[in-house]
């Protein structure tokens, strides 16, 4: 710390400093003129606008040293912000960088240390977390969560289950899993929800499903059959293989999306159909066919009293198939009677 012994145009010129400082983003300079304030500066000795500078100077430099791992940094900044010096104490809202920044790094103590002295789990903070890199180990930051109150069943700012979000990050996973996670959850942002393990069914793998299952997902609780037909990839046969597993499982072929789980729709006029009326709107010839094969009903009406080939017609343009349409409508053909 300075000298004791600061006039009132010292004070002034050094709080300048760390002003002009802060704008350059010379975070270093920042946190060394910080160092420099009398260690027992009273707060009447400044004004409200100079609080406010060093307040968001001191903030700056606490999310760097948050996210540098530096406890010690990190204490010795937050003893900058005393109540005698700015008047108050520092906020959750004004503690949030600095635990954001130590959460994405993996860094639990910083956060320990930052929650015990105000910090909130915001709404906003698990999400913001799961930017990590995938290789960072989050397990401690959440276990720090959950020690300080965080109910792990708590959607993100999204609206969505967290499980929909660490699908590819397997010990994450397995970790929420075992401490009460529900993986039967389902999101309510989009006109129908996705569980997680619809969720996995489109984008991730059956080591990950499995795990799902093992710990209480509910197949009758799901619709995993519709996703799995419409995984994003190429034509590499992972859709197929998925609904293969699926059916394998014993998943109905024939099951009309929300027939038994209408609380699950957020849209009444929505029209809900099979599998098979799915991938017939995506126009993946296919995938149609492997269902057919495996015993989809090509008949079977959806919630509008439309059929596959109806699905097919009315595809977005850029999942129109002619040759898919063409296949739909040679086997209505076929079954009619003689």
């Amino acid at each position: 710390m300075a000298s004791e012994s600061l006039d009132e145009n010292d004070l002034g010129r050094l709080i300048d400093a760390i002003k002009a400082a802060l704008s350059q983003r010379t975070y270093e300079e920042v946190e060394a003129l910080l160092h420099q304030l009398p260690s027992k500066l009273q707060s009447d000795r400044l004004d409200e606008y100079q609080k406010a500078h060093l307040a968001g100077a001191v903030e700056k430099c606490l999310e760097r040293a948050s996210g540098e791992n530096d406890l010690s940094r990190v204490q010795v900044l937050l003893q900058l912000w005393r109540l005698e010096t700015l008047g108050s104490l520092p906020s959750a809202g004004q503690l949030l960088s600095p635990l954001v920044a130590a959460a994405v790094h993996g860094h639990a103590a910083v956060v320990q240390y930052l929650l015990y002295h105000g910090a909130e789990v915001f709404p906003t903070v698990p999400g913001l977390t799961l930017n990590a890199a995938v290789d960072i180990d989050l397990r401690p930051v959440f276990q720090a969560f959950v020690k300080h109150g965080w109910d792990i069943n708590t959607r993100a700012h999204t609206n969505d289950p967290i499980l929909i979000f660490i699908l590819n990050r397997q010990p994450l996973l397995l970790w929420f899993l075992e401490n009460g996670a529900d993986p039967n959850a389902f999101s309510t942002t989009s006109r129908f929800g996705v569980t997680p393990l619809e969720a996995a069914a489109n984008k991730s793998t059956t080591e990950v499903i499995d795990m799902l299952l093992e710990h209480g997902a509910k197949l009758d609780a799901s619709y995993p059959l519709h996703h799995a037909a419409t995984r994003p990839e190429p034509a590499d046969g992972s859709s197929i293989a998925m609904m293969d597993y699926f059916l394998n499982l014993g998943v109905d072929i024939n099951a009309l999306q929300f027939e038994n789980h209408p609380e699950r729709t957020m849209d009444s006029d929505r029209d809900l159909g099979t599998a098979l009326h799915w991938i017939a709107g995506e126009g993946r010839t296919d995938r149609l066919k492997y269902l057919i094969q495996r015993g989809a009903d090509i008949h079977r009406k959806s919630s509008q009293g439309r059929s596959p080939l109806d699905w097919a017609k009315s595809a977005r343009r850029r999942a129109r198939n002619p040759v898919l349409v063409a296949f739909l409508k040679s086997l209505y053909v076929s079954a009619e009677p003689t």
